[in-house]
C-alpha cells in the first residue's frame, strides 16, 4: 500500500508488485488496530501526528518483532519499532 500509493509510472508499480509480490502476506488484526490506535493517541498527546498507514505497519512490526526498511522518519516517532539494518 505504502510503496504503490507513490508510484509515478505504470512500469514502477509492475516492478514494486513483482519484487514485493514474493513477500508473506500479514494480516492486520483487532489487536494491532488497537495498538496503532494506541500508539497514535500516545504521539498526538505529544503532539505528533502520524498517517495512520504508517502506525499500521508499525504495530504489525512491532506485534511480529520485523524491522522495517524505510527512509520515512516517522517511524523514529514511534516506540518500540526496529529499523532494518543492512549489515
Amino acid at each position: 500500500m505504502e510503496l504503490l500509493q507513490g508510484v509515478k509510472r505504470s512500469s514502477e508499480e509492475q516492478q514494486i508488485i513483482e519484487v514485493f509480490g514474493g513477500l508473506p502476506v500479514v494480516e492486520l488484526t483487532t489487536n494491532m488496530w488497537k495498538l496503532a490506535g494506541q500508539t497514535g493517541s500516545a504521539l498526538r498527546r505529544k503532539g505528533i501526528t502520524l498517517p495512520l498507514s504508517d502506525l499500521a505497519i508499525a504495530a504489525i512490526a512491532v506485534e511480529h518483532g520485523f524491522s522495517v526498511f524505510t527512509r520515512d522518519k516517522h517511524f523514529d516517532q514511534i516506540p518500540n519499532v526496529k529499523r532494518y539494518q543492512p549489515r
